[in-house]
């Protein structure tokens, strides 16, 4: 059960880390030079895998603001999509402050 439980942990983390990686922007090339490698063992992936999660963390707090922005921009596509009134923009208050 351990191996199962460190593998959906390694799917987890890898499920973040691609999050991370569009909402900063992070190159293609980047990606797959980071990205462990598959037939190494389970721990050895997973801490791999642990060590770029912290950096992309540390990565998204320096540019928070951009990170900021890229939601923001995603949000009004969200509203677009779903015809979202000016009004109904304007009442969510989270995206204004």
């Amino acid at each position: 059960s351990s191996k199962a439980e460190s593998e959906a942990l390694c799917v987890s983390t890898h499920g973040r880390i691609e999050e991370l990686w569009e909402m900063l922007q992070v190159p293609e090339e980047e990606r797959e030079s980071l990205m462990p490698n598959t037939h190494a063992s389970t721990k050895s992936r997973l801490n791999a895998l642990q060590a770029e999660l912290q950096r992309l963390e540390e990565l998204k707090k320096q540019n928070i603001e951009r990170v900021i922005c890229t939601i923001r921009s995603e949000i009004v596509k969200f509203w677009e999509n779903c015809y979202y009134s000016l009004e109904q923009r304007q009442a969510f208050t989270p995206y204004h402050s």
